[in-house]
This record gives C-alpha cells, structure tokens and sequence, in this order.
C-alpha cells in the first residue's frame, strides 16, 4: 500500500486565501506530495487561483473544514442546519474543482458548539438527517468522500471516538462516508490509538492528521506512533 504524506495549510494560514498561494509551493519544497487545505470560509475559498497554482506547482490536494456555530448541523434552529449543509456542499463543490478525494474535519457540527450536556438522541437524528443530504449531494456531483473527524471534548460534544464516528457513519448510510482521525485528539480520547484504527478497519478508515500530543514535531510528545502500523 502506498501512502502519500502532506501538510495542512492550516500551519501557516487559519484563514487561506490568495495572499497565501505560496504555501502550495512552499510544501513541494520541503518535500510534501500533497496540500491539505483547512478551508475556514466555502464560500471565500479562492477556489480558482488554488487550482491554477497546484497544477504550475505539481501537486495534490485533499480539503478539510470546520462548520462555525452560523452554519451548525446539530442546532435546534432549522434555519442554522440547514446553512450547515449548504457550506458542507460549497466545500465538496470546492473539493470536485481542485479534485481533493475526500472532504474532512468538523464538517458534522459547529467546531466549539458545546452544550456542556452529553449528546442528546435528537442531535444525533439532526446531524444523520443534514449530513445524508450532504453526502447523498457528494455522489451526485463527483466522487468525494466525507470523512468526519473526531476531535477532543473542548471542541465538540459530538464525536470524539472512533467508535462513535463510524456508527455516525452507518447510520447515514451512503457508502460515501468514512472517518478522519487525528493523533493529537486521539490521546485525549481513545483508550488505544490500535483499537480505533481497528474499529474503523478498511471499510472505514479515510484519513489520519498525523500530530505529536502537544502540537509538535511527531516523535517529540506522548503519542505511541508505533501502535498505528
């Protein structure tokens, strides 16, 4: 199996926009196959000047968001979810122009929502319900896949295992769906980092940020690196 190593723009830029082109050739410099873009805004991306930059450069893409409270799947109010599925599809119209494989990140529920409750039954049904629209809307215009990722308890309420974000999965049961894990939310949260990546298995493993335990250089912090092979 072959694996290509990228970088997240979001290292240097929280918010990408065209002053920030030079990250692209920036990381084939320092010898990166791919660019993740941590999309902050679908609907500012500079979607046009990024595509025609990665093809002068040479390089792949793979897109990440993260949905705001403004465009949250899991609000009680109607009109808020439904603002979270049209930036959901904004971002996988963004991934079908620069031809990123998978739309990842927090793009289930607003990043910092929190109820400071555990996740209700009827969040869940919301977030089911928004997110088949959004991914039956990801087959219908190309082949991106959704890869929702689990991140700690300060971000979100609503999934922050493995196991939860597979059976996010399942229950919106588009086939076109798998689960983004990242080390740095891992340690906060699973019990064995071999244990999640076996939960998600080959059906549903789709995307892994590679991050030491305190942000740092992999290999510097707490994170058991060897249990992921």
């Amino acid at each position: 199996m072959y694996f290509k190593f990228g970088v997240d723009s979001f290292i240097w830029a929280e918010n990408f926009s065209e002053k920030d082109l030079w990250i692209i050739q920036k990381a084939k410099d320092i010898g990166f196959e791919v660019v993740d873009f941590a999309i902050s805004n679908p609907f500012k991306f500079p979607t046009e000047a990024v595509k025609k930059e990665l093809e002068r450069v040479g390089m792949d893409c793979v897109c990440t968001t993260t949905l705001t409270l403004e465009t949250n799947p899991i609000s009680p109010d109607p009109q808020i979810r439904k603002a979270g599925v049209q930036a959901v599809k904004k971002a996988i119209d963004i991934c079908n122009e620069l031809g990123s494989p998978l739309l990842g990140g927090v793009n289930y529920a607003g990043w910092g929502y929190l109820t400071k409750r555990p996740r209700t039954e009827q969040e869940w049904e919301w977030g089911v319900e928004c997110m088949r629209e959004s991914a039956h809307y990801a087959k219908e215009t190309g082949n991106v896949q959704i890869c929702v990722e689990c991140v700690n308890r300060f971000e979100t309420h609503f999934l922050n295992i493995a196991s939860d974000a597979v059976q996010f999965c399942k229950d919106v049961g588009t086939g076109n769906m798998k689960v983004h894990l990242d080390c740095f939310h891992m340690i906060r949260e699973e019990t064995s980092f071999r244990d999640a990546v076996l939960t998600c298995g080959k059906e549903y493993l789709g995307y892994v940020h590679v991050c030491e335990s305190n942000r740092g250089i992999p290999g510097t912090g707490l994170v058991p690196f060897l249990s992921l092979i």
